[in-house]
């Protein structure tokens, strides 16, 4: 009994000294009064994404009176816009298929009541919203929930 004891204390003192090899050591080979420091230069463009918004070609910043958002067999092209409060967005059926645009969350549309068509877009066909409120708007294809987006609306 004593020999397995010793067995099992044995191998955790082998297993601890393994662990303990992957730590990483405090050995700083740099002054620290010789750090440089590098300046970025300052974000021009109007186009760049916010911190919660995605980096990606689906991201449109449109400060126009207007934006075009299609539904395809994909989902929503652009997925993510920005628009400015007053800002008409028009949703465009590019697909075979019926697609219908409303405000999260699905099915009950209450995060912005309004935008919601009560009706199914058909093919070929359009429908238009005015965004009169600012905050980030929700949506998805109330036909097929796996499509959404977001539409910001800034002042």
């Amino acid at each position: 009994m004593k020999l397995k004891i010793f067995v099992i204390v044995l191998a955790l003192v082998f297993v601890a000294a393994a662990c303990n090899k992957n730590q990483p050591t405090n050995e700083n080979t740099q002054d620290n009064n010789d750090q440089t420091q590098v300046e970025m230069p300052p974000a021009t463009s109007s186009t760049m994404p916010t911190p919660d918004e995605p980096n990606t070609p689906e991201t449109i910043v449109n400060f126009d009176t207007s934006a075009t958002i299609s539904m395809n067999a994909n989902g929503f092209e652009p997925s993510t816009i920005t628009i400015k409060k007053g800002s008409t967005v028009t949703f465009v059926n590019n697909d075979k298929k019926n697609h219908w645009p409303a405000s999260a969350p699905h099915p009950i549309h209450t995060d912005y009541p309004a935008f919601d068509p009560r009706q199914a877009i058909a093919a070929s066909a359009s429908w238009s919203f005015t965004f009169d409120q600012a905050g980030t708007w929700k949506f998805h294809d109330h036909l097929n929930p796996s499509f959404f987006g977001s539409v910001t609306v800034e002042y």
